[in-house]
């Protein structure tokens, strides 16, 4: 976009000079991606496997006793997928020489010896799950949304008891949901969430161009990028998806209504005809883009730190949702479940416990029991790029304890996480 002076002076022309100079410079979502990439494929390999990879593999034994059964039973069951190609021979430890598989290698046994998938055993019986979409919001930064986002995300992944099929959708246009994707060289296709509700409006979206060759449906459900799990995939975000934001501002009453239509009418039942359980991402503001997440959503979660500066804002963002529902297309009739989860909490500060208390006596049981602690072990495994449940005490990027404890924290919350869920 070619720039243009609005005022007369001098340094603010300069300034907007310099911004779409930047803009012009700033690298797209396919160039993010690939350059990011060497990045995310740990070079550190365990048994022949990259570590991240190593990291879920589960013994034999452990699946024999998830799968249940006589030992002599299974292990015929088990021979028979491997002569039938359903799984590659496993790989022996080199430590304990045990028979390790990898997490896909796991769904694809339970697939071929027709084990449920996402739904819930009531007696004897077992009932499919209402297909699930949750907005982690809250307009205040730096509580952990994206934390929160994707540590629930890969803990729904790594739930075999659930088996369900997981995205996240990045609305944050800091886009810093990027760093789990894995780059398949076969998918050509490089869009944001953004770039679909916008896409026909824009000639030189890629989106548009793709329709010229491919149906909008099949477009939609590629869209989403593989991670290191084989039942999550990531939709990420791109700083140039604030141009949404500037175009609802600008748009008529009823071309707003048509950018939520479109994603709740066509985006949507498209993508959940692939996925189970979608976690949307949304930025820490009060706009378009966090209304879009509120639009689609049956689950609200709203992650708090205990901090006097959260606390305040937090009170204000949700005080003010009743009244922002009302101006939604659906009127917030999807809506039925709302939680709160305390984040990054040191039960041994004081100040903390004295808000968490404040925090308690007002959200009742709409909080979780559980929380997110503060602990180094988050540090450590944004800086390879993962969720502490991907980390290993042996790869030595944080103590053990501190790992353990944060490793429990988010299954603790994840325990009443998947509680809520059943509820919908």
């Amino acid at each position: 976009m070619a720039h243009k002076n609005f005022t007369n002076n001098v340094i603010s022309n300069n300034a907007s000079k310099i911004g779409h100079e930047m803009l012009s410079d700033q690298q797209t979502l396919k160039d993010r991606i690939l350059s990011n990439d060497s990045v995310r494929i740990d070079s550190d390999q365990v048994n022949g496997m990259p570590r991240i990879v190593y990291n879920h593999a589960i013994t034999k034994t452990a699946l024999r006793k998830f799968v249940g059964g006589a030992t002599k039973t299974f292990g015929e069951k088990f021979t028979k997928a491997v002569e039938l190609g359903v799984i590659p021979e496993p790989i022996q430890s080199n430590t304990n020489f045990r028979y390790l598989l990898t997490q896909p290698e796991v769904h694809a046994l339970l697939d071929h010896w027709n084990f449920p998938k996402y739904s819930v055993e009531v007696g004897n019986n077992r009932f499919p799950l209402k297909k699930c979409v949750v907005a982690i919001a809250n307009q205040k930064g730096g509580v952990a949304k994206s934390t929160t986002t994707s540590s629930l995300a890969v803990a729904t992944a790594l739930d075999l008891h659930l088996r369900a099929n997981v995205l996240i959708l990045d609305l944050d246009p800091q886009g810093s949901m990027d760093q789990f994707t894995v780059h398949d060289p076969e998918n050509e296709i490089f869009l944001t969430l953004v770039d679909i509700i916008m896409g026909k409006d824009l000639e030189k979206n890629q989106f548009f161009e793709l329709l010229d060759v491919a149906d909008e449906k099949d477009i939609i459900q590629k869209a989403p990028f593989e991670t290191h799990l084989c039942n999550l995939n990531v939709m990420p975000a791109h700083p140039m998806d604030e141009r949404l934001t500037d175009e609802f501002w600008q748009a008529s009453s009823e071309e707003r209504d048509k950018i939520f239509s479109r994603l709740r009418e066509t985006i949507l039942p498209a993508l959940q005809e692939k996925y189970d359980v979608i976690l949307i991402d949304t930025p820490p503001v009060d706009g378009p883009l966090t209304w879009l997440a509120l639009e689609i959503s049956n689950f609200l979660l709203t992650p708090i730190a205990p901090k006097e500066m959260d606390y305040s804002s937090t009170g204000s963002f949700l005080s003010a949702l009743d009244r922002r529902y009302a101006t939604l297309p659906s009127k917030g009739e999807n809506l039925k479940v709302h939680k709160m989860v305390l984040t990054d909490h040191d039960p041994k500060s004081t100040a903390e416990v004295n808000i968490k208390h404040r925090i308690v006596k007002s959200a009742q049981e709409s909080l979780f029991g559980s929380h997110f602690v503060h602990s180094d072990a988050f540090v450590a495994a944004s800086s390879k790029h993962r969720t502490v449940l991907d980390l290993s005490h042996a790869e030595g990027l944080c103590s053990k304890i501190n790992l353990r404890k944060a490793s429990e924290s988010v299954q603790a919350v994840y325990s009443q996480f998947i509680l809520a869920i059943r509820s919908i």
